[in-house]
């Protein structure tokens, strides 16, 4: 009998494979808008996920008409989906399906700009306060991508009420994080006037909320602000804003102002670049938080790059803190520092430049020798920038010894300079670039690595 009984369920479970397969297959023959309409409620979430990667496509194949009267009906069932994956998906084609829908079947729809005005911007809206954080992620960027439809006149109606309402919401915290970061990005669409009104207020509020989160984005996101609105207004509504946050008791927000410090640096004048903000770049590698001594190191580069733009000459207090990386070897966390140095290198070489190169020189030859190879290696790759940078007597006098030191090294050193060689040596006299094409030929006779050997051959 117990024989019998296993036989007889084997067709039982090929019934039920069949069933599933039956059950979760779709219809292939379908067109793709009709195959929209009958499995956007399928009870298969990966189903629904596929659905909505492809609808942007399938808008494209059904056309601007069906598009409107048949595919966005179904776009609320998606931004209330139980599956996250579906959100998230949708928030990623909310954009290039609004851009469609915009812009219709001759570049222009105005049925299809009230969508992007009724339908796209609620949505991507509602899709910000997402519990789950990629959803509410990849609606920030849809959201910011959407804005850049809507029609200048029109911004104040539709943008920054939606801007106001996230700034003053004051149940969830998140809508505000939201609404400061949405402030700086949106600043080049709204422009100088609107931003001066109606955007610079809320900055300030957000500036000084209870939640530290918001603190932290403002401090993250003031840069494009600055720039819309110019230096002299930068300097005087949101400089103030900026220099509290950089002594703010959590040290979330002063590493997010350190992390900033070059954005703006790049908005305000001359004058607050050299004095008000390079006082508080100190205090940042003084600080009690290592963080936030750490951020201000690494962005030590970009913000002295920030002085070449300016224009206005690079504080040699600066230049000397940016060298003295090259020689800090402390183990932890700050043995990246010689690292951020020499990534930065060919920048802050160019931004002083080479009249003031006896500055730089002792970190450079300090560097060269590094034990960390990720140091050599990235000093190897820029070496061609930087002489061109510094010119043909420094190049033949310094940047030499670190050539002949990295055709020695790693191949993953070497391969460095070995890409970027015809480069290099065109900076050098005819007599100088004799002799290292010469000392390329003996590295082809000793090296074993194929790589370096094909890419000395194809240099030379």
């Amino acid at each position: 009998m117990l024989g019998t009984r296993g036989l007889e369920e084997e067709p039982f479970e090929e019934d039920d494979d069949e069933f599933l397969f039956n059950e979760y297959s779709i219809d292939d023959t379908l067109d793709s808008i009709t195959r929209l309409e009958r499995y956007h409620g399928s009870d298969f979430s990966l189903q629904r996920m596929v659905l909505v990667r492809d609808i942007t496509d399938t808008a494209h194949e059904a056309g601007h008409e069906q598009t409107l009267k048949r595919l966005l009906p179904l776009l609320p069932a998606f931004v209330n989906d139980a599956e996250p994956a579906v959100r998230q998906e949708l928030a990623q084609q909310m954009y290039p399906l609004a851009e469609f829908v915009c812009n219709g079947s001759d570049g222009n729809s105005e049925d299809g700009y009230q969508e992007v005005l009724n339908s796209f911007l609620p949505f991507s809206i509602e899709l910000l306060s997402d519990r789950n954080s990629e959803v509410g992620s990849a609606a920030v960027e849809a959201l910011f991508k959407v804005c850049t439809l809507v029609r200048p006149e029109q911004f104040e109606a539709h943008v920054l009420s939606v801007i106001q309402q996230l700034a003053h919401d004051e149940r969830v915290e998140d809508y505000r994080v939201v609404a400061a970061e949405l402030c700086n990005e949106l600043a080049p669409l709204l422009g100088k006037e609107l931003c001066l009104a109606k955007i610079v207020p809320e900055v300030q509020q957000l500036a000084d909320d209870q939640g530290f989160s918001v603190r932290k984005t403002v401090a993250a996101h003031l840069g494009k602000l600055c720039k819309t609105i110019g230096p002299e207004e930068a300097v005087a509504k949101i400089f103030p804003l900026y220099e509290t946050l950089s002594k703010d008791m959590i040290w979330g927000v002063r590493k997010a102002c350190a992390e900033s410090i070059a954005n703006i640096s790049e908005a305000v004048t001359p004058d607050v670049r050299q004095n008000k903000l390079t006082d508080i770049f100190k205090s940042f590698l003084e600080d009690i938080s290592r963080w936030v001594r750490v951020a201000a190191s690494m962005n030590l580069g970009p913000y002295l790059f920030t002085f070449g733009e300016g224009p206005g000459p690079c504080p040699a207090s600066l230049v000397n803190l940016f060298t003295k990386m090259a020689f800090d070897t402390e183990n932890g966390t700050e043995a990246d520092y010689p690292e951020f140095c020499a990534y930065n290198f060919p920048a802050v070489a160019k931004t002083i430049g080479r009249e003031r190169w006896n500055e730089l020189e002792a970190a450079y030859l300090q560097m060269i020798k590094a034990l960390q190879w990720k140091v050599r290696k990235t000093l190897s790759y820029s070496l061609h920038e930087t002489a061109k940078i510094v010119g043909r007597e420094i190049t033949e006098n310094v940047l030499t010894q670190a050539f002949e030191l990295f055709l020695g090294d790693l191949d993953d050193v070497r391969l460095g300079c070995l890409r970027n060689v015809k480069e290099f040596l065109e900076v050098m006299g005819p007599e100088k670039r004799e002799y290292y094409i010469q000392a390329m030929c003996k590295v082809i006779e000793s090296v074993e690595s194929w790589r370096v050997r094909m890419v000395i051959g194809g240099a030379l």
